[in-house]
């Protein structure tokens, strides 16, 4: 046991310096996350994850976009189930720089 908490502190402490940059890189107070066309479970739970993250630790309201379509049964009920507010964008966006 005590070796798994001296790991869990050293993975901690090696999250804190990026995690700080992130917080220097965030000027708002909103953000839009922004996932591949056609997003898949991983594209889903990266950008609830990170909409989780902007909230707690930097205060920040975050919207999630995704271009195509959620096309799969299972990704729907994934989105449904989780309750992921994701919004379809018009727009292919590939293309966006």
């Amino acid at each position: 046991m005590p070796e798994d908490k001296n790991r869990c502190e050293t993975e901690c402490k090696d999250t804190e310096a990026p995690l700080a940059k992130m917080g220097d890189a965030v000027r708002s107070r909103k953000a839009a996350i922004v996932m591949h066309n056609n997003p898949d479970p991983d594209s889903l739970a990266a950008a609830f994850g990170m909409r989780l993250l902007l909230r707690r630790r930097f205060n920040v309201s975050g919207s999630i976009y995704y271009g195509g379509m959620i096309g799969r049964a299972e990704n729907r009920c994934m989105v449904a189930q989780l309750r992921i507010p994701a919004y379809q964008v018009q727009r292919d966006i590939s293309e966006l720089d």
